[in-house]
């Protein structure tokens, strides 16, 4: 099972803490379950269009799920991936002490979320 982990890191062009993934991002597929986590707090991922010329289904879950929530350590329940494609997720970490990193939508900088690349299924 896919497991995608974020951690915070220091983000040199502002200073501050943000969210990236762990890099390379697990393999996917469709019918693949996934599940998302953070050591560093509580995880929040929303899927959207962050793309210039991103068309088509904005998430790669059954029913267009778009956020994706998990407490601190054990993360996310398993979702199942049912499109294939690339789509785009932001995320939030909410750190213990209740404070938040997050990547915000008029940051520049798309690497604070998670590409995801999810292939056809294996025949």
């Amino acid at each position: 099972m896919p497991e995608v982990i974020f951690r915070l890191k220091l983000d040199p062009a502002s200073g501050t803490e943000k969210p990236f993934p762990d890099v390379p991002m697990p393999a996917m597929r469709v019918n693949d379950f996934v599940t998302y986590k953070s050591p560093d707090g509580a995880i929040q991922l929303e899927f959207r269009a962050l793309r210039p010329g991103s068309t088509g289904p904005i998430s790669p879950f059954a029913d267009g799920v778009t956020i994706i929530t998990g407490p601190a350590v054990t993360g996310s329940k398993p979702l199942q991936l049912k499109l294939a494609g690339r789509f785009f997720c932001s995320c939030m970490i909410i750190k213990p002490d209740g404070t938040r990193a997050a990547w915000a939508p008029d940051d520049p900088d798309p690497t604070h979320g998670g590409d995801h690349d999810v292939q056809p299924p294996q025949p």
